[in-house]
């Protein structure tokens, strides 16, 4: 998890690979009250997002992107 958190984290929206961005949509829907594209307002939940999201990530993305190597 911290190593796909460190890797999430580091890049912006536009340098994510689509499927990890509609994971994380979704996981944003689920886990907060925030609107999909609210990204600020998502990161006061950033540890459920990411738990939320992550397997998603490795489901839609693989492991190499799940692994943080975007």
């Amino acid at each position: 998890v911290v190593s796909f958190a460190a890797a999430v984290y580091s890049l912006t929206i536009n340098e994510l690979p689509g499927c990890v961005l509609d994971c994380f949509q979704s996981a944003i829907t689920s886990v907060t009250e925030c609107p999909s594209t609210d990204y600020a307002c998502a990161c006061k939940s950033a540890e459920a997002v990411v738990a939320q999201g992550q397997p998603c990530v490795l489901a839609t993305c693989g492991i190499e992107v799940a692994a943080g190597r975007l």
